[in-house]
């Protein structure tokens, strides 16, 4: 988790929570580039990673607006409109 993060820069949203002890890795860009760079096809696995996170996120915006639209009685157009905003705003946070 986090990998998007590495590439942009950007703070981690999530929280962790270890019921056990745990060994806590800190990925650095520099350090996953080189790495990448040694193991190039272990690249796809993180890209994989990545692409089921944008799936993740695209259901969950999805299911918000079904929601909203559901709860607010707003049209289809408005619905697709507001989807589009919160996808635009989401990719430009990651400055990729």
């Amino acid at each position: 988790f986090g990998e998007i993060n590495v590439f942009s820069g950007q703070p981690c949203i999530y929280t962790v929570v270890a019921y056990n002890e745990v060994l806590l890795m800190r990925i650095t860009r520099d350090s996953l580039e080189e790495f990448i760079k040694r193991y190039p096809k272990n690249a796809i696995d993180i890209m994989h990673n990545m692409v089921r996170t944008f799936e993740l996120m695209q259901k969950n915006v999805d299911l918000l607006l079904d929601e909203v639209y559901e709860k607010r009685d707003v049209n289809k157009k408005q619905t697709e409109e507001l989807k589009n905003k919160i996808m635009r705003y989401s990719i430009s946070g990651l400055n990729l």
